[in-house]
This record gives C-alpha cells, sequence and structure tokens, in this order.
C-alpha cells in the first residue's frame, strides 16, 4: 500500500541548498508589534492537491486544525520544531505549516475560507539559521546585514522549492528566509521620495536597482515615491528622452528610516540657471566702466533652461529644414524669409561667415563646420528659429510673427532678457567681469583676468586684466568664430559667453535702462520702446573690455554679420 511522504521525508532536492544539516526554527512572532485591526475578516486560503506550505494572516475565530482547514488535510499538520517537525492540533497566525491534501478524483485546488481578525505582521524574532515565515503584503526584505538575500517559497504546483523574485510574498503562503543572528527584524521597510524639479518633469523613469530587486516609477508632477524598500544600499537613476539630470544619479544607503532625494532636469545640451537675485551691472571696485550704462542694480529671475552653446549650424539647418517643409520660410541660396507673419530677413546666406546653404529644396552645412555658432543671422531670425523649434518638438510658440512681441507665459523656446543672458553667463559668480573668477596670485588687486587660454577675443595691453601672453587675435581662430565647447564653461556649464560672437538677446537697447525702475522689476524685459536689440558677449574680434559679463551693445535687429550668433532659453 502506498504511503505518503511527511515532511521530514522530502527529497534532498526539494529543499533549501543542505536542508538536513540546518536547524529549521519556525518564527515567533512579535504579536506586541502586530498591528491589530480589530474587525472580522474572511482570508481565502488555496489548497493544492499534494502538499501546501502556508501560513493564515488572520487569528481565526476557532484556530483547531480542522475548524481551519475544513478537514481539507490528508493527514496531521506539520510544524518545523526543534530541527524537525511536530504535529499541531492548533494554528497561529503568521506561522508556516505543511499542509498535505489528497482531493478526490485528484483535482488541482480547493479554496477554505478563513474568519478571524486581520494582522499586519510588520515584524518579528528570528533565530539563527533558517525560519518558516507567512506571505505579508507589504513585504520588504531585512537588510544583508541581518539575512540572506534569497528567500524560498513553496510551488504547490511542481511540488518543489523555488527561490522567490521580487519583494511581494503573498499572503497565505509559507517561505523560508536564513537569518544570520537570532532577533527581531522588520519587513515594513523603508521609503525613498523626492521631487524632480527644472524642466520637462513630465514623463520622467526612475529606476531603483539594488540586491534582488529593480523597481521603476514613472511619474508627470515630478513627485516619486518607492515603498517597501529594505535595508540596504540602491542606485537610483531617472530618466527621460532628451534631458539630463543633475545629478545623473544617486547611490543611496537606507538604513533604518526613510529617505528623501531631489532631482534637477535639463534638456540636454542645455544648462539649468536656478532662479534669484543676482547684482547686474559692473560689480568692480572700482567700476570698469563710466556713467550708468552699466550701472549696478538687483535684479530677481525666475529658473530657466539656456543653451550650452550658441545655437549651432547644425541646430539651425535643421529647424530651417523643417520650416521649409512644413511651408513657413520662402529661401533662395541668398537669403531665408519667413512666409507668415511680417516677412523678415532671417539669415543672409550670402554673407561672410556663413556656412549654411540652401540649394533645390534642400539645407545642408559646409563639412566640418557644422558644431560652429550660426551667424549671418538676424534678431528676426533668431527669434523665427525659437518659434520653428518649438513648434518641431511640440512645445508652445512664443512670438508673434506679425508685430515681433514676446509672450513670456508660453512654454517654448526664445531669446534670454538681458538680465537672463547676464545672470546664465555669470556662472553664479558675484564681483567678477568674467565667467571663470580667475585671478593672478602674483597680482590679485587687478581682480580676475581675461586670456586666450580662456576666450576667443582680441587681446591688447590697454586693460590691465588682460593678460594674455599672446595679442591680437587669437592665433588659432584668427578673428573667426571657434566651435562650442573649444573653452571651458561657467559653473553652469556654458561655453563663450565671453567672446567668440555676439549674441543677440530680447530686449530693445536703451542706454540708461538701468537707471529706469523697470530694469529692478521682477523677470524685467527690458524698455517698452526702441529701434535697436540687445547684444552680449563680446566677439573674437572685440578686446576685452567688451567682453565682460558687464558689457552691452547693440543692433538694428534687422542687421547681420559674421561674428553675431544667439543661443535661445526656455522656461
Amino acid at each position: 500500500m502506498h504511503r505518503e511522504r511527511g515532511p521530514d521525508q522530502l527529497s534532498r532536492a526539494d529543499r533549501p541548498g543542505t536542508w538536513r544539516r540546518i536547524r529549521l526554527a519556525s518564527i515567533v512572532l512579535c504579536l506586541a508589534a502586530l498591528l491589530v485591526r480589530g474587525e472580522d475578516v474572511a482570508f481565502n486560503l488555496t489548497l493544492h492537491n499534494g502538499w501546501n506550505f502556508v501560513a493564515i494572516p488572520v487569528v481565526p475565530v476557532d484556530a483547531s486544525v480542522d475548524a481551519v482547514f475544513q478537514r481539507k488535510n490528508t493527514g496531521p499538520v506539520w510544524q518545523c520544531q526543534g530541527g524537525g517537525f511536530q504535529a499541531v492540533e492548533q494554528i497561529t497566525a503568521g506561522t508556516a505549516y505543511w499542509v498535505l491534501c489528497r482531493f478526490p478524483g485528484g483535482r488541482g485546488q480547493e479554496v477554505v475560507t478563513i474568519h478571524g481578525t486581520a494582522i499586519d505582521p510588520d515584524a518579528a524574532t528570528l533565530t539563527a539559521g533558517w525560519n518558516a515565515i507567512g506571505g505579508r503584503p507589504d513585504y520588504a526584505r531585512p537588510g544583508r546585514s541581518k539575512v540572506l538575500p534569497r528567500i524560498w517559497g513553496w510551488n504547490a504546483g511542481l511540488q518543489r522549492l523555488e527561490a522567490v523574485p521580487g519583494t511581494t510574498l503573498t499572503p497565505g503562503q509559507g517561505y523560508w528566509m536564513y537569518a544570520k543572528a537570532p532577533g527581531p527584524v522588520s519587513f515594513r521597510g523603508h521609503t525613498i521620495t523626492g521631487t524632480i524639479t527644472g524642466v520637462g518633469v513630465a514623463g520622467v523613469t526612475l529606476t531603483l536597482t539594488g540586491p534582488g530587486v529593480t523597481q521603476t516609477v514613472s511619474d508627470g508632477s515630478g513627485a516619486f515615491s518607492f515603498t517597501t524598500v529594505a535595508d540596504d544600499t540602491y542606485q537610483l537613476v531617472p530618466s527621460a528622452t532628451g534631458y539630463a539630470f543633475q545629478p545623473p544619479s544617486l547611490d543611496l544607503t537606507v538604513s533604518g528610516g526613510d529617505v528623501n532625494v531631489n532631482f534637477i532636469s535639463r534638456i540636454e545640451g542645455m544648462g539649468l540657471i536656478p532662479a534669484g537675485t543676482f547684482q547686474m551691472g559692473d560689480a568692480m571696485q572700482p567700476p570698469d566702466s563710466i556713467g550708468t550704462l552699466e550701472q549696478l542694480h538687483t535684479v530677481q529671475v525666475s529658473a530657466f533652461s539656456v543653451g550650452q552653446s550658441e545655437a549651432t549650424n547644425q541646430e539651425v539647418y535643421q529647424v530651417m529644414q523643417w520650416a521649409y517643409d512644413h511651408g513657413k520660410i520662402d529661401a533662395t541660396t541668398a537669403t531665408v524669409q519667413n512666409k507668415t507673419g511680417t516677412a523678415q530677413e532671417l539669415l543672409n546666406l550670402d554673407g561672410p561667415g556663413c556656412y549654411i546653404i540652401f540649394y533645390d529644396g534642400h539645407f545642408s552645412v559646409q563639412y566640418g563646420k557644422e558644431g560652429y555658432p550660426c551667424v549671418q543671422v538676424t534678431w528676426y531670425g533668431a527669434a523665427a528659429y525659437a518659434n520653428y523649434r518649438s513648434e518641431k518638438e511640440g512645445r508652445e510658440t512664443c512670438y508673434n510673427l506679425t508685430d515681433w512681441t514676446c509672450d513670456f507665459s508660453k512654454h517654448g523656446y526664445r531669446l534670454p532678457t538681458e538680465a537672463e543672458w547676464e545672470k546664465a553667463a555669470r556662472g553664479g559668480l558675484v564681483d567678477k567681469r568674467f565667467p571663470w573668477g580667475v585671478t593672478l596670485p602674483s597680482n590679485p588687486g587687478i581682480g580676475d583676468i581675461i586670456s586666450h587660454d580662456l576666450a576667443n577675443y582680441l587681446s591688447n595691453d590697454g586693460y590691465a586684466y588682460d593678460t594674455s601672453t599672446t595679442r591680437g587675435l587669437h592665433p588659432l581662430y584668427n578673428g573667426d568664430p571657434a566651435p562650442g565647447g573649444a573653452f571651458a564653461a561657467n559653473a553652469y556649464g556654458l561655453y563663450d559667453s565671453t567672446g567668440n560672437v555676439w549674441e543677440w538677446c530680447y530686449d530693445r537697447y536703451d542706454s540708461q535702462w538701468y537707471t529706469n525702475q523697470g530694469a529692478t522689476t521682477e523677470n524685467t524685459t527690458g524698455p517698452a520702446s526702441g529701434s535697436s536689440r540687445v547684444i552680449r558677449g563680446g566677439s573674437a574680434a572685440d578686446y576685452a573690455d567688451k567682453c565682460r559679463c558687464a558689457a552691452r551693445g547693440s543692433k538694428s535687429p534687422g542687421t547681420s554679420n559674421s561674428l553675431t550668433g544667439f543661443r535661445v532659453v526656455l522656461r
């Protein structure tokens, strides 16, 4: 006659590791730590034909074996005791038991409904070695200093032990966990929360990776949360197509408490400028400038993103091709004009230094000049580029191309205001002339300096702060623009805000604007009238004084030349 095997007769293949040689100890629940909900609930427990390893998550009204399992069991119910197995008559909530079922006709499974008081097993006291624990819905594996990372569960369908993936233990199921030392452990886990600020926070995916766990969340609000995180070390990585993050990733240690972290997002190729006040104008003592043209004043600016480099030939030709294909511009081999709104010349393709080419319906760039700043672009061309790029990327447009006004409430590309440009160019430095704050230890009294090692400009001995060992035009570029990134960036990651090419700003120009109360309003956009527009930064053919962060210039918006370009912002 066939005799059913008891749990002590399961084959070696059915056991985690060398099961016969280790002491199996049942879990002793910390009942004082359990949260009793105080209401009668019904828990449905599935029993499979064959051996079952189960642990009920309720304190049953009747704890007898017959009442709990409703006589579906075949033979005794077994509990691990002292390295062996002991038949039991009463069932304890949260303790794991072996139950053998032989259903008529060998049918696969039956469900028993157990009435009792629900418990939330938050903690337990483990003994050293293997412990039989009950499943719980919000499980977090205790830290690796306390338990081995691998947990074993019973596959009742296949009648074998299997390593348990993930972080969820099914209520009603029993599991094996190996404790390195005796003592209490928590299964509740902790929470990692945080926010993403900056631009493009919608659609950011955050991936938390650690021992035996990978969790991913995606939230359009910029807030994120990982729950039931065990004590351990993890890496948290944000990602979104077309965006970069500061920091790019975080290594975290969760130990005994919740963790809060934050990221700042920005569009790839753009630097993020924080909100805040800054001193705008000539802050040097004595001043480098004369009169009120660069009068020092305080300005409050909201956070925004700005191009790390001046807009390149590659970027401009791609956007202009999109605009041409969508019927927004007319182009010849000599010029580009907008078709919608009030027509203006956008690009002078015939002008010296312009390496963008149009022929037979297609824009291109002279080979090798893709990464150089786009020049021979008018103010109108820079504004139109911002609109077309916004449309191309599915963003709001800021400019009305009929009257060329800007709606600063829109979330699209545009030219920086003069205040935004100077705040970005300074890189967070105060009381400095240039974006890097480099000084000479041998002569600190002259303040921060400029040289051909730092920028592409026209050097001479007329300014004490021009300490270049080479005079005249930059020896590598001879008065022409350098490619983006040829010189060191400032602390905001911006290149060439000093020298190289002048950069268009949104504002109309007024030499006395800094004496006007409007210059100190929050997010000032400059004078309401004026025939010329502000340019900033100096160029490869300008002396050091024109390349200071405070230096101001102007040009008619319809003109272009070989040393004027632009960069865009996004808020």
